[in-house]
């Protein structure tokens, strides 16, 4: 006669040194709901209150390793952001030792990263203020949000080297750059474009910064007319006005009589002479 699971009550297949019987599906259920209760807690056999035997759990979870993981899975923990109580698997571990839940971090982190509310050394750990390594950053975060914070820092490292100097940012390549009092003109460093300290714009020498902004208002009008009359000599070019609504109507080959295609209108009229039409059935 096949031995019965004490539970389910089908083939069992395991043995206890109480000697109650389980199923691999039962024992297991029962493992887990005592660990994610209390990962502290000894797992007792349902009947009898004896603690299972360690190897027999070790197989039941595919071995030791397995076992472990599973365990210090379930282990709750107290985020210091939000207080809290959750998996040890929802955290991330700083190397200060310091953990946080990884919903909490990430939103920390963008903060920080999204306002540049950081200084040159970079985002510091919310607990004890350590400096957070580019290889958690690498490990944690896509290699887009790395470049990014490198970027960012690489910004705040130049403007910390150059707090007691006069610098500018070049407008081509983003480099910073510095400049003595008194100078009209930047050459980067990097890209060696020149452009003007003040405005940014390309050299204006003997004309102020001034001059040049309203230049650049009128060639903007001037572009901006020039626009306007294209779209009128189109209109010139290639419609009539309607002489009942006054709207254009696109002038199309063929016979100079066109019938206005506006709605609340449709009056025929020449395309030549610009008279209405009076249309005579015979």
């Amino acid at each position: 006669m096949e031995e019965k699971c004490c539970l389910c009550q089908e083939v069992s297949d395991i043995t206890l040194k109480c000697q109650h019987k389980y199923c691999n599906e039962c024992l297991l259920k029962l493992a887990k709901t005592i660990l994610e209760e209390n990962s502290d807690q000894p797992i007792k056999c349902e009947k009898c209150q004896i603690d299972v035997d360690k190897q027999i759990l070790y197989n039941l979870f595919g071995g030791v390793n397995n076992y472990t993981y599973y365990v210090a899975d379930q282990l709750k923990i107290v985020c210091q952001l939000c207080l809290s109580l959750k998996k040890s698997s929802n955290f991330v571990f700083l190397s200060c030792s310091h953990m946080f839940c990884i919903l909490c971090f990430r939103e920390y982190f963008f903060y920080k990263l999204d306002s540049c509310d950081f200084e040159a050394e970079g985002i510091l750990c919310p607990e004890c203020g350590e400096t957070l390594s580019e290889n958690f950053i690498e490990c944690n975060f896509t290699s887009e949000i790395l470049k990014n914070y490198k970027e960012i820092l690489n910004k705040k490292y130049k403007l910390l080297k150059f707090k007691n100097k006069i610098f500018r940012w070049c407008k081509y390549c983003d480099s910073c750059n510095d400049f003595e009092d008194g100078e009209t003109t930047i050459t980067c460093i990097t890209c060696k474009k020149v452009f003007c300290v003040r405005c940014k714009n390309d050299p204006h020498p003997f004309l102020n910064c001034d001059y040049i902004d309203e230049e650049k208002d009128i060639q903007r009008m001037i572009n901006a007319q020039s626009s306007n009359d294209c779209i009128n000599f189109f209109i010139d070019e290639n419609t009539s006005k309607c002489p009942s609504c006054k709207n254009a109507v696109i002038k199309e080959k063929g016979c100079n009589f066109i019938r206005c295609p506006w709605e609340g209108c449709k009056v025929l009229f020449c395309t030549l002479c610009n008279n209405i039409l009076t249309v005579i059935l015979i």
